[in-house]
């Protein structure tokens, strides 16, 4: 069976920049994440037309902003609709690639690249600061290149996200308790969570050090924090409940 990969990035980048509001982000991250994985699945759809422009941005964009044109409750409906579309006929999703403003995808791709850069400084400020003298017990040895080069992916993806998403929120309602829109569900280790102690106790001192009152590294309750930190792993269960959908088959025809 086919594992569901890691949320890109670039997708919230395209729900956040690409819509007047999102009524219903949880339809709209689920589709985008389902379109990535059938985009691995079918690799006879011509999809390096999307790599040799963009990456893997642009199809992010277009399954939100399908989705989200009807932000009532048959958003849900429509989320399944696309799904099986993909499933059934995923050349017609794919046609719609063409239609998409390049001159909008490019401005992303800047963001994109900004936040990058944010991330992998503070990144390397609180491995500084780790190896200058906290209890570092239990935590992965970042003198290792491989263990430093995995972590760094870690926390710049989950760093990305807490951004955006904060932005997000910020944006189409600010009353909203954010903690009730997630529904990331992940793997934990005893080692994560340590090193991402050390990165909520520094990160944020860190971050107002070298970029202000204005910085990149926004304060959220624990909770919210824990939810971004471990969302890359996210398996075919945890989507089926989420989904609350009992006769979708999480599982694409593979071609």
């Amino acid at each position: 069976m086919p594992q569901f990969v890691d949320l890109p990035c670039e997708m919230v980048v395209a729900i956040f920049k690409h819509l007047d509001y999102v009524n219903d982000l949880f339809s709209c991250m689920t589709t985008c994440r389902y379109f990535y994985r059938c985009s691995k699945a079918y690799r006879n759809l011509g999809l390096e037309m999307v790599v040799k422009h963009v990456g893997y941005l642009l199809p992010f964009a277009i399954a939100a902003e399908a989705v989200s044109d009807s932000p009532q409750p048959c958003s849900r409906a429509m989320a399944l609709k696309m799904f099986q579309c993909l499933q059934d006929d995923p050349g017609a999703l794919v046609n719609r690639l063409y239609h998409y403003p390049l001159e909008s995808l490019a401005y992303l791709q800047e963001m994109h690249d900004r936040m990058e850069i944010f991330a992998n400084l503070i990144f390397r400020g609180i491995c500084d600061h780790i190896t200058r003298g906290v209890n570092t017990r239990g935590l992965p040895n970042l003198s290792s290149p491989a263990v430093f080069a995995q972590q760094k992916k870690h926390f710049c993806r989950a760093f990305y996200r807490l951004e955006l998403y904060v932005r997000l929120f910020e944006k189409t309602n600010p009353r909203r308790d954010p903690g009730k829109e997630m529904f990331f569900f992940g793997t934990e280790s005893r080692d994560q969570i340590k090193l991402w102690s050390a990165v909520v106790e520094t990160g944020i001192e860190f971050n107002r050090d070298n970029f202000g009152d204005e910085g990149f590294l926004s304060e959220l309750p624990a909770t919210v924090i824990d939810d971004l930190k471990f969302s890359w792993n996210f398996d075919a269960p945890h989507l089926q409940r989420s989904l609350n959908i009992g006769y979708y088959n999480s599982r694409p025809r593979m071609v």
